[in-house]
């Protein structure tokens, strides 16, 4: 995820690319599959470490992400690390590179899907236009 653009890159690509890097660096023993590496890769596009997933408080997180399709669960997560920590809401920018596209106008139809799931709501703040 460190490369600019890995955020936008088709998963089967870069599924393939952590496999022969984990080779080069000697880890293939410990390779994990396809399903868990999308896991590993929706945590990291929401900028959540592994630390996290031990924490009752992100398992009942999980459990309301797993409610969602899953290449939506990282930026529910995302918004939910955002809410603990008590940051502002994550920008359109930031929410669209999560879900791993450029579109702006498709990270806001993102969250008033979420929105309409009942896991969120979204208000605008009107003091400095944030969300």
């Amino acid at each position: 995820m460190a490369q600019p653009d890995a955020g936008f890159r088709v998963i089967g690509v870069l599924y393939q690319e952590f496999v022969v890097r984990c080779r080069i660096e000697g880890l293939a023993a410990v390779v994990p599959d396809l399903p868990e590496f999308r896991r590993m890769l929706t945590r990291a596009r929401a900028g959540l470490g592994s630390d996290m997933a031990g924490n009752d408080a992100w398992q009942d997180v999980s459990a309301r992400a797993s409610l969602l399709p899953e290449d939506m669960q990282g930026v529910f997560m995302m918004i939910a690390r955002a809410a603990k920590e008590g940051w502002p809401c994550p920008s359109d920018a930031a929410i669209a590179r999560a879900y791993g596209s450029h579109s702006l106008r498709r990270a806001r139809r993102l969250l008033t899907y979420i929105e309409e799931q009942r896991l969120i709501v979204c208000q605008l703040d009107g003091g400095d236009g944030g969300r």
